[in-house]
């Protein structure tokens, strides 16, 4: 089930609107103010959070900024409700990396509207980041073998033809194909620790 916070100090709107969603079929609940929030947000972890901007103690904008700086709420979509529809109030809401804004009173279709897109915003860029994972875990897994056996083969191609010619080699030809094996060993070595 899709999880919602919404935080507003005007307790009948947060009632409502938590009431309304519940009835959508969404797991919603409600904070009174920016500090509350935030602790129910790093509690619960919401698929979205829907905010006041006007709050006293702690504005949206802080709370926005706050959870935008912690890297388990740092990609939670965020949608401001706010009676302020100035342009300065938009941008700052923007350059903090809210994703959208609902300028009160709106009707209830266009919070659910907002929800669903944003939600829906949100699994695409997760599927296809997980896309790009599985992409990425299936090239190392075609390229890992490969890359590894090179740096075996001549490691043992060499360490073979000194045991079987040992006896009959002078110093510097050992020496050369001792080189060889350290070349491929610390090959091997800095692949171990990339991969």
């Amino acid at each position: 089930m899709v999880k919602l916070l919404i935080i507003d100090d005007t307790r009948d709107l947060l009632h409502d609107v938590v009431d309304t969603l519940v009835l959508e079929g969404y797991e919603a609940y409600g904070a009174e103010a920016g500090e509350e929030g935030i602790a129910l947000a790093r509690q619960h972890r919401p698929d979205l959070i829907v905010c006041d901007i006007m709050m006293p103690g702690m504005d949206g904008f802080a709370v926005l900024k706050t959870l935008r700086q912690s890297p388990e709420t740092s990609t939670i979509p965020f949608i401001f409700m706010t009676a302020k529809t100035g342009r300065d109030d938009r941008r700052m809401g923007m350059n903090l990396g809210a994703d959208d804004f609902l300028t009160k009173p709106f009707p209830v279709e266009e919070l659910l509207n907002s929800i669903t897109t944003q939600i829906a915003k949100r699994r695409d860029l997760n599927q296809a980041a997980e896309k790009h994972v599985q992409q990425l875990r299936e090239t190392i897994v075609t390229a890992l073998p490969h890359e590894l056996r090179t740096p075996l083969n001549t490691i043992i191609g060499f360490a073979d033809m000194l045991e079987l010619e040992a006896a009959s080699l002078k110093p510097d030809q050992i020496i050369a194909w001792a080189q060889h094996i350290g070349s491929a060993a610390d090959r091997l070595l800095r692949l171990n620790e990339n991969y």
